[in-house]
C-alpha cells in the first residue's frame, strides 16, 4: 500500500513534518503576503489546517548562543497573528479564476482556513541550555520571560474572543497539555552551521 508522504514546510533552518491530516503552509512565503509587506505588516510563519481547526504558528528560534528572548515577544506574535489574518482574509474575498496557478493555490487556502470553526493560535519556542550563558550581559533571571508568562500575556488578548493559545517550548507539550501534532528538526545544513 502506497502512504502519501506527510507534509512538510522548512522555517529558518528548521523542518516541520506534520502528521495526520493536515494542510500546513508556510505563510509568510506567500506571495499575497510578500505583495502586501510593504505595508508594514507581518504574518506568521505556518497556517495549518488541521480537523476543521485553524493553527497560526509562530516559530521563534533562540537556540543560538548569543539570542535571547525578547520582553515582548507576545506583542509580536500577537501583530502576526493579525497580519495572518488579514493576509488570509484578503485570499478568502479573492476571485477564485486568479491568473496564476499558484495564487489559486493560495485563495483555495484561504477560503479553507476561513471555513474553520476555531483558531488556535501557537507560539513554538526553541531555546537551549547555553543559549543565555554566553551573552555578555545577560537579563536578570526575573526579567526573562517563562513560557507561562508568554502564554498568559497571549492569552489575555486572546481570551474575549475565546480562542485557545498553545506555547511550545523545544517541541514539548504546551503549557496547558496539548502535545504538537508535529515534529521538527534542524535540517542539516543548519545543524552544521550551529555546530561550527
Amino acid at each position: 500500500m502506497n502512504q502519501n508522504p506527510s507534509p512538510k514546510v522548512e522555517v529558518d533552518g528548521r523542518s516541520y513534518v506534520f502528521s495526520g491530516n493536515v494542510i500546513p503552509k508556510k505563510l509568510d512565503a506567500f506571495d499575497t503576503y510578500k505583495k502586501m509587506s510593504g505595508e508594514n505588516l507581518s504574518c506568521v510563519d505556518i497556517a495549518a489546517i488541521r480537523d476543521d481547526v485553524l493553527y497560526l504558528i509562530e516559530v521563534k528560534d533562540y537556540g543560538h548562543t548569543t539570542a535571547e528572548m525578547p520582553l515582548n515577544l507576545p506583542e509580536t506574535v500577537t501583530k502576526k497573528i493579525y497580519g495572518a489574518l488579514s493576509v488570509l482574509s484578503l485570499l478568502k474575498y479573492a476571485e477564485k479564476d486568479a491568473q496564476s496557478q499558484t495564487l489559486r493555490e493560495e485563495i483555495e487556502f484561504g477560503k479553507s482556513a476561513f471555513s474553520c470553526k476555531q483558531l488556535v493560535v501557537v507560539a513554538d519556542i526553541y531555546t537551549s541550555s547555553h543559549s543565555h550563558s554566553s551573552v555578555r550581559n545577560p537579563r536578570p533571571q526575573n526579567l526573562k520571560p517563562t513560557p507561562k508568562a508568554i502564554k498568559g500575556k497571549l492569552r489575555d488578548k486572546f481570551k474575549k474572543l475565546r480562542i485557545q493559545v498553545q506555547v511550545h517550548i523545544d517541541g514539548g507539550q504546551s503549557c496547558g497539555g496539548a502535545v504538537p501534532f508535529w515534529k521538527t528538526s534542524l535540517v542539516s545544513a543548519e545543524r552544521t552551521r550551529r555546530m561550527n
